[in-house]
C-alpha cells in the first residue's frame, strides 16, 4: 500500500499518546479542568463582550461608554418642617451609541411615599404623599406632568421624549420639587436630636444608562443601595438660624459665612496633623459662629461624583484635621453631638484610617477624595466623603464602623459598582478590605478581626440563605443579602488573598481600582482583572465561590499506616475550595503543622491524601479557627 508508513506512523502516535495520558492522568486532568472552565455569563453580559464594551482580560472594551450627568441645584431647607424646597438644572450627555427614547428618573424619597412597597414596615409616622414634582422642563420645553408622556411608580419617573436623544448629544433638564425627610425611620440618612439632619437621595437623579442593561430601573425598596452616575456638582444650600451645613463638596465661601475666629480655626484644621476643635460647646452656647443668623447660603463644588448628600445642625460640635496622602493634604472632619461618647476621637481614627490606606498590605492605594466629614448620626452608611454612623459601644466597633464606611469611598464611590445587582463587589470588598486597619487601631493586641468573618460565616452557610453569590441582589430577602453582600464575599476574598498571598492580592485590588475608576465594572471585569495581573486562572476559584451552591465543610476521613508511613485524608463534604491547616500531634507530644492552599481542590477532589513520614500520630485537628468549617465536630481525631 502507498501510504502504509505513514498510516503505521499515525497508530503509533495514537497509542503513544495513550501511554501517555494513562500515565499522567492526575496532571492532565488537572489542566484541562482548569482550562475548561468558561464562567456562566447571563445574555446581558454575553451582548457586551461581544460588543467590545468589556474586554476579556478585564480592562474597559475598546467600545466602552458612559454617560454623564452635571448637577446644578440650588435648596431651601426648612428644619422645623424637615422640608427640602428645591430647583436643579441637569445637564445630561449621552454617550451610548444608543438613541434614547426617554429619561430615567430616581426619586428615591418615595420609598416613604403610602401605597409603595418596601421591603420591612415602617409604620405610618414618616409616610407621605411622596417627592412633590412641580414643573419639569426639557430644552427649555414645559413637559406636562399629566401627559401620557410621564410614567411614574414605585420610585421611578420616566419621561418619554417627543425626540429621541441621539448619540454623543445632551439635552438640559429643569426641575422644581420638595421632599420632606423622615423624623423617625432614619434609613440611611435622617432627623437626629430633633434639630439636626443628614440628607441624602433628596434630588431628582438621572439613572445610570449603562452597556448591560441599558436604562436602571430598578426601584429602591430599602434592602438593596444603588447605582449612580457620574457627574459635577454646584450645590447651594440656604438655611436660616445657627445651622451649619456640611456636605459632599468642597466648602466655597467659608469666610463669607463664618465669624474671623471659626474661620481661622477652619482654615488651620485643613493642614493640621493635629485635631482641632473648630465648634466648640462653648463657641455653641456663645451663639457666636456665623456672621449672620438670618437666611445663610451655603455654597458647595465637587468634581466627577457619583453622588451628593449634605448634613445640618444647629448644636452639633465640629472637630477637624488633615491627613498627609502621597504629598498631599485630605481634610477631615467629625461633627457630632455633645453626648456622643467617641465621636470625640473620630476625627482622628478617620485620619489614621485614611493614611492607612496607601500601605501596600492594607489597600495599596491613597485616599482619592480631598476631604472626609463623619456625621455623629445612626447606623452606618456611605456617601461621597461622606459617612453617617452612630455610636458605638467600645473603641473597636468605633474603628470597625469607620473603617468599613470610610472605604466605600474606593467602591462604590471611586469606582463605580453596581449596589443593586451585585452588592458584594463594594460590601464584600469593604466588609474585608479594612481588617489589618482594624487590627492596627485596635486597643486589644490579641484581636483578630479575621476571626469574625469566619465566626459570622460559619453561623450561616449552608442554610436557605447562603445562595450563589451572583444572584442578583434585587432577589434577596434581608438575611440572604446580608449574608451574601458582607459575610460570604469577605470570606471568598479572605481565601483568595492566602491563595495569591498578600502582595498579588493586593497589586491585583489596585489595578482594578486603577483600570476602573470613575467607570462601572461588573463582577467579571474584577474576576478577570484578578486572573490578569495575578497570572492565573482563577476560574476554578470564582466558579465555586460566586456561581455554585457549595458551603465549607472539612472532615478528617480514614487514617491509615502502611510501609512506616502514615495516610490522612481529608474529605472536602462541603464543595467549597478552601486551605487545609492541619495540626498533627506525636507521642513525644511534638507538633506539626501542615497547610495547603486552596488550590488543592481546583480539579473538583472531594478528597485530599496526606502522606506523613512518621506513624506515631495520637492527635490530628483541622483548624477551624482563621478556616471557614460549618460543621467543626469532625475536625479533630485522637488515635
Amino acid at each position: 500500500m502507498k501510504n502504509k508508513p505513514f498510516f503505521l506512523f499515525i497508530i503509533f502516535l495514537f497509542f503513544s499518546n495513550i501511554i501517555f495520558y494513562s500515565c499522567n492522568t492526575d496532571t492532565h486532568q488537572q489542566s484541562i479542568d482548569v482550562e475548561e472552565i468558561n464562567l456562566f455569563k447571563s445574555i446581558e453580559y454575553q451582548t457586551a463582550f461581544k460588543n467590545k464594551t468589556r474586554a476579556a482580560d478585564g480592562t474597559p472594551g475598546e467600545a466602552y461608554f458612559q454617560n454623564r450627568a452635571d448637577y446644578q441645584i440650588k435648596a431651601d431647607f426648612i428644619p422645623k418642617m424637615r422640608t427640602v424646597i428645591g430647583e436643579e438644572i441637569i445637564t445630561y450627555q449621552n454617550n451610548s451609541p444608543d438613541s434614547l427614547d426617554k429619561i430615567v428618573i430616581h426619586l428615591y424619597q418615595d420609598f416613604y411615599k403610602k401605597g409603595n412597597s418596601r421591603d420591612w414596615s415602617i409604620g405610618h409616622v414618616d409616610l407621605h404623599d411622596g417627592v412633590e414634582i412641580k414643573s419639569i422642563e426639557i430644552n427649555n420645553k414645559t413637559i406636562d406632568l399629566n401627559s401620557k408622556n410621564i410614567s411614574r411608580y414605585a420610585t421611578i419617573l420616566q419621561i418619554y421624549l417627543d425626540e429621541s436623544l441621539k448619540p454623543n448629544t445632551e439635552l438640559e433638564l429643569k426641575i422644581n420639587w420638595s421632599l420632606v425627610i423622615p423624623k423617625k425611620v432614619n434609613i440611611r440618612h435622617g432627623t437626629y436630636h430633633e434639630t439636626s439632619f443628614f440628607v441624602a437621595y433628596w434630588y431628582p437623579k438621572i439613572a445610570v444608562y449603562d452597556d448591560i442593561y441599558g436604562w436602571d430601573t430598578n426601584p429602591y425598596s430599602g434592602t438593596h443601595e444603588f447605582y449612580h452616575e457620574y457627574g459635577n456638582y454646584d450645590v447651594e444650600i440656604t438655611v436660616a438660624g445657627d445651622y451649619l451645613v456640611w456636605s459632599s463638596g468642597i466648602f466655597q465661601n467659608p469666610q463669607e459665612l463664618l465669624q474671623q475666629k471659626i474661620y481661622d480655626k477652619f482654615i488651620a484644621s485643613k493642614t493640621s496633623d493635629e485635631v482641632i476643635n473648630i465648634i466648640t460647646k462653648i463657641d455653641r452656647e456663645n451663639k457666636q459662629i456665623l456672621n449672620s443668623k438670618q437666611k445663610n447660603t451655603w455654597k458647595f463644588k465637587a468634581e466627577n461624583l457619583p453622588d451628593f448628600a449634605f448634613a445640618l445642625s444647629d448644636t452639633y460640635l465640629w472637630d477637624g484635621t488633615s491627613a498627609e496622602v502621597k504629598g498631599e493634604r485630605v481634610f477631615v472632619n467629625a461633627v457630632y453631638h455633645e453626648t456622643s461618647p467617641d465621636f470625640p476621637k473620630v476625627a482622628e481614627i478617620s485620619k489614621q484610617i485614611i493614611e492607612l490606606f496607601a500601605e501596600p498590605e492594607i489597600m495599596n492605594y491613597p485616599y482619592p477624595y480631598p476631604q472626609m466629614t463623619a456625621f455623629n448620626g445612626h447606623g452606618g452608611m456611605e456617601f461621597p466623603m461622606m459617612i453617617n454612623d452612630g455610636n458605638s459601644k467600645s473603641h473597636d466597633d468605633c474603628v470597625f464602623v469607620t473603617a468599613h464606611e470610610i472605604t466605600h469611598s474606593f467602591f462604590p464611590f471611586y469606582v463605580g459598582t453596581n449596589e443593586n445587582t451585585t452588592s458584594w463587589l463594594d460590601e464584600g470588598l469593604v466588609t474585608f478590605l479594612p481588617k489589618k486597619i482594624e487590627k492596627i487601631l485596635s486597643d486589644d493586641k490579641d484581636f483578630e478581626p479575621h476571626n469574625r468573618i469566619i465566626k459570622y460565616y460559619n453561623k450561616t452557610a449552608g442554610t436557605k440563605h447562603d445562595i450563589q453569590l451572583m444572584t442578583f441582589a434585587g432577589q434577596q430577602n434581608y438575611q440572604t443579602y446580608r449574608f451574601l453582600s458582607y459575610t460570604k464575599s469577605a470570606t471568598a476574598f479572605y481565601i483568595l488573598r492566602e491563595e495569591l498571598g498578600e502582595e498579588i492580592f493586593y497589586k491585583c485590588i489596585a489595578e482594578f481600582i486603577t483600570r476602573w475608576n470613575g467607570k462601572h465594572p461588573t463582577p467579571y471585569d474584577f474576576f478577570y482583572t484578578f486572573n490578569d495581573v495575578s497570572g492565573e486562572n482563577l476560574n476554578w476559584f470564582w466558579e465555586k465561590w460566586f456561581f455554585d451552591l457549595a458551603y465549607a465543610d472539612l472532615a478528617i476521613g480514614e487514617i491509615t499506616e502502611k510501609n512506616n508511613k502514615s495516610n490522612i485524608e481529608i474529605i472536602n463534604k462541603g464543595g467549597l475550595p478552601i486551605p487545609i491547616k492541619l495540626t498533627v500531634t506525636y507521642a513525644d507530644e511534638s507538633k506539626e503543622l501542615i497547610e495547603y492552599k486552596a488550590n488543592i481542590w481546583k480539579t473538583n477532589n472531594k478528597t485530599f491524601n496526606i502522606i506523613l513520614d512518621k506513624k506515631d500520630i495520637i492527635e490530628i485537628e483541622l483548624d477551624t479557627e482563621t478556616i471557614p468549617d460549618i460543621f467543626p465536630d469532625d475536625n479533630i481525631k485522637k488515635l
